[in-house]
């Protein structure tokens, strides 16, 4: 072997000075003397990993397609054209190329920029923090490849974040200066010769958007030099991401209820579902309401669609319960308002409708008015109004006294003369509790107005020339009063009428008898006629029976025998 020269030496031991191993950050490339003819061959850090990426994989393949706007609820697409965007070259160390209006990626030989590498930045800030991030998706766009005879469609490249502690621009970013500032690969693709390629870009704008500092990227292709492989792409990349930006949860609460409510009431509540600015919200998927009766724990009362504002309340509870209520809700996009610690909305539930007592009426009332009284017990809260009935002679058809009254006592008026009337009556309490009418009468009295006196009828009625005794016949009557009252005195009256049919004799009072007498004779020397008779009694509370002129009792008085009797049928008038 030729012995070395101490110049060729140096040389050598220069260029093994830029051969630095791949550690996961591209090394910094010293600047070569763009004046200088055939320059020494510039290595670049990773460059075998980055041409170790499967060139024979669609680069579309490598990544996940994003996600149609709206097909999770809540989810916005949004296209991020870069905001800042060039590439630094080995071979032009000191140079910039933001003029130059492309991207350059790979190891380019004719033009001796060697190896090129872009740097570009995309402004995340208006995708909200913390936002799910469904896809995320770079698109550079290749217009030209070198050499023209590369024959392997895709170029492997890798994807480089910025080190947090470098800052770059795209007007003044060189070899010399930016070459270094290479972080962490995060992304490994590939481009092809011609067309859109693509890196999934999804776990990095998942880093940005969750906070991580964003100083933009550094592409990485293939930097062997005896590849001489290169791609030109356009300026301006665009990041595609889908993500859901309702990450705020819904707001929900309970409508109020009132300070008491029945057994069975609706319970209400309201709600809205929020996003950030620009965002559509997702809308409200479930309602989750729970209930706690008189404080033994909450427990679940219902859970109901976005579109349900209320729910009717039915449960077994005891008489009088404080029930409290609490509602949460979740969104389509997933996010769950947390429960509230307190209720949000109380009512004391009474389940019983308050019940009706009348007070005790006498079993004979010897007026045509007296008044009727109850109360309520068991209310709990209180009686609203009651309603009230009544019912004769034991009948079974109830009318109306008096309707939705706060009254507890009620005069009756109109009573007729032995009528029972008979009362029930229901009430209602502040909470809208109802209660039922009895089935029975729950306080009666009998009407009595005054006694009852009548004449008996006559047997035989007529009286001939051939009765034993045609001077006289007798009158019997008869009468009956209350066990609470007595018959002081009856009081007779009569009339005759011929057998025409015409007065002859208008009503005339005969007589007054004492309680103990029930019958008299009455002459017959008036004339023929028809001879009718009505009674009234008189009671120790000086009630006496209303004359009605109508006859109780007739008696023919025939002594011409103008009649002729067939059998037992009535008189009637010979021929």
């Amino acid at each position: 072997m030729q012995q070395r020269t101490f110049k060729q030496v140096l040389i050598l031991l220069l260029i093994a000075g830029l051969l630095v191993p791949g550690l996961g950050m591209p090394a910094r490339v010293l600047a070569q003397d763009e004046g200088s003819p055939d320059p020494a061959t510039p290595a670049a850090v990773d460059a075998g990993a980055a041409a170790a990426v499967d060139e024979s994989v669609d680069p579309a393949a490598v990544c996940d397609e994003p996600l149609p706007e709206g097909s999770v609820p809540g989810s916005k697409e949004i296209r991020l054209g870069a905001v800042e965007s060039t590439y630094i070259s080995s071979g032009k160390a000191g140079g910039t190329f933001d003029g130059t209006g492309v991207l350059r990626v790979g190891y380019s030989v004719p033009d001796r920029q060697y190896a090129v590498r872009p740097l570009v930045r995309f402004d995340t800030s208006s995708i909200p923090r913390g936002a799910h991030v469904y896809s995320a998706q770079m698109e550079l766009q290749v217009t030209a490849s070198q050499p023209t005879t590369d024959t392997t469609a895709n170029m492997g490249i890798k994807v480089y974040t910025v080190d947090a502690n470098h800052n770059w621009s795209q007007g003044n970013a060189s070899w010399n200066n930016s070459s270094g500032i290479g972080g962490q690969p995060t992304v490994t693709s590939s481009i092809p010769k011609q067309g859109t390629g693509k890196a999934n870009m999804i776990d990095l704008v998942k880093y940005w958007v969750n906070g991580g500092a964003n100083h933009g990227i550094m592409i990485i292709g293939d930097e062997r030099p005896d590849q001489g492989r290169a791609r030109t792409m356009n300026k301006w990349p665009v990041l595609t991401v889908v993500y859901r930006c309702d990450i705020v949860p819904p707001v929900s609460g309970m409508a109020g209820l009132g300070a008491v409510s029945p057994r069975k009431f609706t319970v209400g509540w309201n709600g809205e579902d929020k996003a950030p600015d620009n965002c559509k919200p997702s809308g409200i998927d479930k309602f989750y309401v729970e209930y706690n009766v008189d404080n033994q724990g909450w427990q679940p009362f219902t859970e109901q669609s976005g579109g349900t504002k209320s729910h009717e309340f039915n449960r077994d509870v005891p008489n009088g319960a404080t029930v409290q209520f609490r509602i949460h809700a979740d969104d389509k996009a997933g996010n769950v308002q947390k429960t509230p610690g307190q209720a949000q909305a109380t009512t004391r539930v009474i389940t019983r409708a308050p019940t009706v007592v009348f007070n005790s009426l006498p079993e004979w009332t010897h007026a045509d008015s007296f008044t009727v009284s109850w109360y309520a017990t068991d209310a709990l809260i209180g009686v609203s109004s009651y309603d009230v009935q009544y019912e004769m002679n034991h009948d079974g058809v109830w009318r109306d006294l008096i309707l939705q009254t706060q009254q507890t006592a009620f005069t009756f008026t109109g009573g007729k003369n032995e009528t029972v009337y008979s009362f029930r009556a229901r009430a209602r309490d502040s909470a809208g509790n109802e209660g039922s009418y009895p089935r029975q009468a729950q306080a009666y009295t009998t009407v009595v107005l005054y006694p009852i006196a009548t004449v008996e009828a006559f047997n035989p009625n007529i009286v001939q020339s051939n009765a034993p005794v045609t001077t006289t016949f007798t009158v019997h009557w008869n009468g009956r009063t209350t066990p609470d009252t007595d018959i002081i005195e009856y009081h007779l009256r009569y009339q005759i009428v011929d057998f025409s049919g015409r007065t002859v004799q208008s009503w005339k009072d005969w007589g007054t008898f004492g309680a103990g007498v029930k019958s008299a004779p009455f002459p017959t020397d008036v004339g023929d006629g028809i001879y009718q008779f009505e009674a009234t009694a008189t009671n120790n509370l000086n009630q006496t029976t209303p004359y009605t002129g109508k006859a109780e009792g007739s008696m023919i008085v025939d002594l011409a025998d103008t009649f002729k009797l067939q059998g037992f049928m009535p008189a009637v008038m010979a021929p």
